[in-house]
């Protein structure tokens, strides 16, 4: 019997995810989780960028990147530079933080630098060493931003042709798209009101059981 336990185990234990860590700090949702070399970069509705050490879950460093705590809709880490680039929702700049690493540890530089864009940012990625930009913008969608002596993406052109032509049922998603994270961050407010709510109406309800508790058990 215990051959064919061990067996057993030796066969789902591929399959077996163990909690290394819990990284808890952000007060609202998260939006983005990014490897950064040894470490783990987040960012989400409080506006605030957090490097962790995955391993044991302490947070490093954490840097705000606008003054008015912006939803941070993605990251992106660029190895080379070690340059964080954050994408804030509903907004026409990209931010920029450099971390400072010594040896195995880091730390971000809170000099926050913005890059302007044309148009309102919607989503990035990284293409040929730079960041490839989607803005809400159909004279040009998409937008490189090179690093170094990069150049743009061939292809570049075409893609933003096409766009252009399909641009009439590409603007139904970016309605949704903008008003993701606000729906979102409303949605995150209210479940809160209503639990504090529901909790009143708990604590209320024990109150008047043990009330009646005490009228019940008290003596004529």
């Amino acid at each position: 019997m215990r051959s064919v336990l061990i067996q057993f185990i030796s066969l789902i234990e591929p399959l077996i995810f163990y909690l290394q860590s819990f990284c808890l700090s952000h007060t609202k949702y998260v939006t983005s989780l990014v490897e950064a070399d040894q470490w783990l970069l987040s960012a989400g509705g409080d506006g605030l960028v957090k490097l962790w050490d995955p391993v044991s879950g302490d947070m490093l460093s954490e840097v705000a990147c606008s003054d008015d705590a912006m939803v941070i809709q993605q990251l992106i880490y660029l190895n080379d530079s070690k340059t964080v680039v954050c994408l804030l929702n509903n907004s026409r700049n990209l931010v920029y933080v450099n971390l400072k690493v010594d040896g195995k540890t880091a730390t971000f530089d809170h000099e926050v630098t913005e890059h302007s864009l044309p148009a309102e940012g919607l989503a990035m990625c990284q293409v040929n060493g730079g960041i490839l930009v989607l803005v809400n913008d159909k004279s040009k969608p998409l937008h490189f931003i090179a690093q170094g002596q990069r150049s743009e993406p061939a292809s570049l052109c075409k893609i933003n042709d096409y766009l252009q032509s399909h641009w009439e049922s590409f603007e139904g998603t970016l309605k949704i798209q903008s008003e993701f994270f606000t729906n979102l961050t409303k949605m995150n407010i209210d479940n809160v009101e209503e639990e504090m709510e529901r909790k009143g109406k708990r604590v209320n309800t024990e109150k008047d059981k043990n009330g009646a508790k005490i009228a019940k058990a008290a003596p004529s």
